[in-house]
């Protein structure tokens, strides 16, 4: 447990810590395959948004499936930093360029707009990433 009771995503941070950066890297991802592990843990992540539990584009991973499955199936703003949380912490830069690509549907993150928006249990989720952040 870690303070206030909020435990980090340890399946996820252990997988990383062992071979992935806990660093946003500079190198572009969508072109290139990515380790199980950081797929894993990006699933994980995600799934523990409500609003994107059964998304498309997260078994097997897939940033753009989810970024047109948002556009498409997100309706309020709460629901949507959801997937743009999610989308930045896989690759900032990516989802700019895939959201520059369609007309900005998204649009970024935002995360003081975003903890405004969300309940509790989202907010819940956020913060336990954000005790231990990682980045694939």
């Amino acid at each position: 447990m870690t303070r206030r009771g909020l435990q980090p995503f340890p399946a996820a941070t252990a997988s990383l810590r062992s071979g992935a950066n806990t660093r946003r890297a500079g190198a572009s991802t969508r072109a290139n395959i990515e380790a199980p592990a950081t797929s894993v843990a990006i699933v994980l992540l995600a799934r523990a948004f409500d609003a994107l539990k059964h998304a498309a584009g997260l078994a097997p991973w897939n940033p753009d499936a989810l970024y047109h499955w948002a556009v498409d199936n997100l309706y309020t703003d709460a629901e949507r930093h959801c997937a743009r949380f999610i989308l930045s912490v896989w690759n900032q830069d990516d989802f700019e360029e895939l959201d520059a690509e369609h007309d900005g549907r998204l649009r970024g993150f935002d995360s003081l707009r975003t903890v405004a928006s969300w309940d509790h249990a989202h907010r819940a989720a956020f913060t336990a990433w954000t005790l231990d952040p990682w980045w694939p």
